[in-house]
């Protein structure tokens, strides 16, 4: 090793460097790098990867591939096993107060953090206050994650982006403040079109908001149809479906030219208002391009059956947050998740493969355009993807409009096997 290496390549140490071919010894020292790089995971730490790819460049290839999908697994195991217990213990310290702010009622829980109904002090405005948990806050990584989610969401000015107004620390807990939107997540819009109603009025997502997301039962809601069905979401309302999208596309657009992936959309980083205008949330995991190096940690960011293929392997760029939104897309006009499942080596399978089920399969009346944009916009490599946020933009506007869209049809909507085909 030379003299000239840097503190955390001394830490890569006990292996010796192995230039054998032999099939045996090339398996048995990519375990051990592999258990020494999930246990610095396990530590806190982030491992980095180019340094195991600078010390072992014969296994270079097999580090690359395995190492961040290894990571990914990881991570995935370490939220599903959290359980109840563990995840109290992680509630913020019981606060009347943060900063000048008072705080009113939880609206919100996400993977490091709390968000709260809050009020200023002094002014009375109205926010949705953002707490790191006590199980991150006293954790220097965890600390600089959530100062940088609030510094690249506060350089994002856009009416469908959050907007964050204000961030520091106060009675030991990092917070900030933002834009406080009446509204629910698509993910809960998704689940309430799937009930026998189909349908969900803007007063029912005012009603959830108000009562954190809570409905009255079954028996006693939705007795009438809304009057006016401009304040309403139907199952099937393609159209509506779309101007959703295109508001989501602009977003990413305007995130895309400031330089800022977003890394984590899916349906539960998007609120909708009664008004029909949703946001994107949570840049927990965003980060700006010129950040990025060319052989990325093995962090893998984001929520695993939303990620592209090439983000398992550490490797992010705007077609990736295409990918994402085409995968909530799909959610969106099916109903059903484009990725199913829960176990996380059949999840990975099924993003690297590309095997998904034609949307038209799952239900013949969604638009042909509709499923050309979804099937374009989440190809398995980047290139055959849109290759901008303005371009699946257009393309959503074309279908608005009754044009013809760019995005090639599908030759068959009723074989997943002919899917498949035509994803190689």
């Amino acid at each position: 090793m030379s003299e000239a290496v840097s503190a955390y390549e001394m830490k890569v140490y006990g292996v010796p460097d192995q230039t054998s071919t032999d099939e045996t010894q090339t398996r048995d020292l990519l375990e051990i790098l592999l258990t020494q790089y999930l246990e610095e995971m396990r530590k806190g730490t982030l491992p980095e990867l180019e340094v195991y790819v600078k010390r072992y460049p014969h296994l270079a290839e097999e580090i690359k591939e395995l190492f961040p999908i290894a990571a990914s697994m990881e991570q995935w195991k370490s939220t599903k096993d959290m359980d109840l217990a563990q995840r109290e213990q992680l509630r913020p310290i019981k606060l009347e107060k943060v900063g000048p702010y008072k705080l009113v009622r939880e609206i919100g829980r996400g993977g490091m953090g709390v968000v709260f109904e809050a009020a200023h002090e002094q002014s009375g405005h109205r926010v949705a206050l953002k707490l790191l948990l006590t199980g991150f806050a006293h954790a220097k990584k965890w600390r600089e994650r959530f100062q940088t989610e609030a510094r690249l969401a506060a350089q994002l000015q856009h009416t469908n982006i959050v907007s964050v107004l204000d961030f520091g620390e106060a009675e030991g807990s990092c917070y900030y403040a933002m834009q406080l939107v009446e509204g629910m997540s698509l993910h809960w819009l998704i689940r309430r079109l799937t009930e026998p109603a189909g349908m969900v009025s803007a007063a029912e997502i005012s009603a959830a908001y108000q009562n954190g997301g809570e409905l009255k039962a079954d028996s006693e809601k939705q007795k009438e149809p809304p009057q006016d069905d401009a304040r309403s979401l139907k199952r099937h309302a393609w159209k509506q479906m779309g101007k959703i999208a295109i508001q989501v596309a602009k977003a990413l657009q305007h995130a895309h030219q400031a330089e800022t992936l977003h890394r984590d959309i899916k349906p539960s980083n998007l609120l909708l208002d009664p008004r029909g205008h949703i946001r994107i949330t949570d840049f927990g995991l965003a980060q700006q391009l010129e950040e990025q190096s060319e052989i990325q940690s093995a962090i893998v960011a984001g929520t695993l059956r939303y990620m592209s293929p090439e983000s398992l392997h550490g490797a992010w760029d705007e077609r990736s947050d295409i990918y994402s939104f085409g995968a909530t897309f799909y959610e969106l006009i099916t109903l059903h998740k484009m990725i199913a499942g829960d176990n996380p080596n059949d999840v990975i399978a099924a993003i690297q493969s590309g095997a998904i089920a034609p949307p038209r399969a799952i239900n013949p009346d969604i638009p042909r355009p509709l499923e050309a944009i979804i099937y374009k916009a989440t190809q398995v490599h980047p290139e055959d993807r849109y290759q901008t946020a303005r371009h699946i933009k257009r393309d959503i506007a074309r279908f608005l409009r009754d044009e013809p869209v760019e995005a090639p049809p599908l030759q068959s909507s009723t074989s997943v096997r002919n899917f498949f085909s035509l994803k190689k």
